[in-house]
């Protein structure tokens, strides 16, 4: 199975690579970036070993601290993209866990309903509560609560940007017993 991952992940990687040289995104960007989100943030638990090793394989770039803010927003943390800090990938996580993949120029729609079709089922062990919130400039960051078992499990997090083809963020913030989600 991980073999599986890293050879979507270096397709991907290949696929970044011809768009930067002018040529058009794949036609399953949004597809290979959820599985960057789902195969790196959710699994890591925020571990940055774990993290790290992924950003490697996947030949990202490590950003200086200086090129950071933009993805940490003055949060402490490492930020590895395709690039620069205008990378078309970037893989972030902060030093209390929370993992985020940002892309630019992704179909807003196509990732939202991807990433709605991922979120664990609802039954028995699972339950999720949303939230969703619109900013002025037309952005929209929806959270996804899950409990397991009655007990916080994680928080998933979208910000879409304004129009089709937009900026985006996935996170993920795994729940500790010392700060219990809400």
């Amino acid at each position: 199975m991980r073999k599986i991952t890293c050879l979507k992940v270096l397709i991907l990687m290949l696929s970044l690579s011809n768009f930067a040289h002018g040529q058009e995104l794949p036609s399953n960007f949004a597809a290979l970036t959820m599985k960057i989100y789902l195969g790196v943030c959710v699994p890591s638990g925020g571990n940055y070993d774990i993290v790290s090793s992924a950003a490697n394989k996947m030949q990202l770039t490590l950003l200086p601290e200086s090129k950071t803010d933009k993805f940490l927003r003055r949060n402490a943390g490492t930020v590895w993209a395709t690039g620069d800090e205008n990378a078309l990938l970037a893989l972030a996580l902060t030093k209390d866990g929370n993992c985020t993949v940002f892309v630019q120029r992704i179909d807003s729609s196509e990732l939202t309903a991807l990433f709605e079709t991922w979120l664990p089922p609802t039954d028995a062990s699972f339950r999720i509560d949303e939230t969703h919130e619109k900013s002025k400039n037309g952005s929209i960051t929806r959270t996804y609560a899950i409990y397991r078992n009655g007990k916080p499990f994680q928080s998933w997090v979208l910000m879409v940007g304004a129009g089709q083809y937009t900026q985006a963020a996935m996170s993920v913030r795994p729940v500790r017993p010392d700060r219990p989600d809400k």
